[in-house]
């Protein structure tokens, strides 16, 4: 979910790239949409109401995919800072029981939307990346991972290479 469109735009206003993001709420497309707007990109960051791939059309290649999904358990949302549970929408949070839910269907699928030696990217919590990476390894479509970590020094984003 591209959410308020934040990563979709950033690399829109700061590349030449063309980029398509993706969500299933409709609030959250309309703030992504008002940000294209204000920083003057239109035709630049193009924005669709899908889950996940539901709304790609089977002919749509891409260079990268890169996804910022929910990647919290749900046992634990209960349990976060009153501000992240008030302000941030469930939606954006819930990576279901063990919070990979959206991983598996993005790693599943991501190979037929990728053009080849496409990368996808995911963004991910601090103790997922040994789990997403094995993800990745198991569908032997991607020829190499790569783990970053964020200033704090916690494994932050997986990167894969589509062979």
């Amino acid at each position: 979910g591209t959410g308020s469109g934040c990563i979709a735009c950033t690399i829109a206003k700061q590349t030449n790239a063309v980029v398509l993001g993706v969500d299933i709420s409709s609030d959250a497309l309309r703030i992504a949409l008002d940000n294209v707007t204000k920083l003057g990109i239109n035709n630049r960051a193009v924005f669709r109401k899908s889950n996940l791939y539901s709304a790609v059309r089977a002919e749509e290649k891409f260079d990268m995919i890169i996804s910022n999904p929910p990647y919290i358990e749900s046992s634990i949302i209960p349990t976060l800072q009153r501000e992240v549970r008030e302000y941030e929408p469930m939606l954006a949070l819930d990576g279901g029981e063990d919070g990979l839910d959206f991983y598996r269907t993005i790693i599943e699928q991501a190979p037929k939307f990728l053009d080849k030696k496409g990368i996808l990217v995911l963004e991910i919590g601090y103790n997922q990346a040994e789990e997403i990476s094995a993800m990745l390894e198991e569908t032997d479509a991607f020829a190499k991972t790569e783990i970053v970590r964020d200033y704090g020094g916690n494994n932050r984003v997986v990167c894969a290479l589509l062979k």
